[in-house]
């Protein structure tokens, strides 16, 4: 898989889908369909469970699948793998590979309320616990290269940016962009790696209650700078907040409760939000053009803008100030 953004996702039909869940897992009762960026998701009942048969998008290939179901099977976290009725844990499908994954009942975080200062300080032991668990996790798919790494943000935004119609809107990523390779950049061999889950949306973290966090979706897991779950994390959290430094830092402060911080990591973890969040919106305004229909695709789109106008307001300098604050008081 190249840095350049996937083809579109499959098109089979939901009769397909049902043929396919039955043939191989003995599934018969189709709930619905759920949505995916790149993928087709269909959601099936059996015996009170609910199951997601996944297929993955053409492009992808057997080792990123295997490594996900790996590391799944090794962190064991809200989800799991079911092997097919031949004990399969992956099949091919019409030249697509397909899985099935329990479900994980509970609320996106995007759709529950509130949003207190407890529940992202769970979220962000969550995310530590994940992290400290694949801190050790090896696969030859982990070196994928994958446009959602934001090691390819240089390349990504440069690409698509052009497709920011308002001229403001494209000096605001642009400015981030700069800073990026002004203060991020030369950092690089600093900065620690590892595997990581690398998409902690407001679409994947599930909440049952403030107690209660799971992550689903492994789809974007790749070898990268461990900051970026943490970041990428509080990019989302931040979305239609008031006062989004605020949620960050709760997040940061659990986070760091479970696992520790270098002091670079945490003063580059603002321009690490602020270019996961370029990248995002600089990703929707090329998919929205070879995707108009799929509303999925510019679901975060909206509110991305409005946090990083919000954002263009704040001195770096002072965020960084306030996360470093935020870590001395959770050790």
């Amino acid at each position: 898989m190249s840095n350049d953004l996937r083809k579109l996702s499959p098109e089979f039909s939901i009769d397909e889908a049902k043929s396919l869940a039955n043939q191989y897992y003995g599934l018969k009762e189709f709930i619905c369909q759920l949505p995916s960026e790149r993928d087709q998701n269909f959601l099936f009942e059996k015996e009170k469970l609910k199951f997601i048969l996944k297929i993955s998008n053409i492009d992808e290939i057997y080792s990123v699948i295997d490594m996900q179901n790996c590391a799944i099977e090794s962190i064991k976290p809200c989800i799991r793998v079911i092997p097919d009725l031949n004990g399969n844990m992956i099949i091919k499908y019409k030249n697509h590979f397909v899985r099935l994954v329990s479900y994980f009942p509970g609320i996106p975080l995007a759709d529950y309320q509130p949003h207190s200062e407890k529940l992202f300080f769970n979220l962000g032991k969550v995310l530590a616990n994940i992290d400290k668990s694949l801190s050790q996790f090896e696969h030859e798919g982990t070196k994928r290269n994958l446009y959602w790494n934001i090691t390819n943000a240089e390349y990504i935004i440069n690409k698509y940016k052009h497709l920011i119609i308002e001229n403001n809107r494209r000096q605001i990523v642009e400015n981030i962009l700069n800073d990026w390779i002004k203060y991020v950049v030369p950092q690089f061999s600093s900065l620690r790696k590892s595997v990581i889950h690398n998409d902690a949306n407001d679409y994947n973290i599930i909440i049952v209650d403030q107690d209660n966090i799971g992550l689903i979706d492994f789809g974007d897991m790749c070898y990268t700078y461990l900051i970026c779950e943490v970041s990428i994390a509080c990019a989302y959290i931040m979305l239609n907040k008031q006062n989004p430094i605020d949620s960050a830092t709760y997040l940061i402060r659990g986070y760091t409760q479970i696992y520790s911080l270098e002091n670079i990591e945490i003063d580059l973890i603002y321009y690490f939000i602020r270019t996961r969040l370029a990248m995002s919106v600089t990703i929707s305004a090329h998919q929205k053009q070879i995707q108009p229909d799929n509303p999925y695709l510019v679901i975060s789109e909206k509110p991305a803008w409005t946090l990083l106008e919000q954002l263009n307001h704040f001195d770096s300098k002072t965020v960084c100030h306030i996360f470093r604050s935020a870590c001395i008081l959770s050790n």
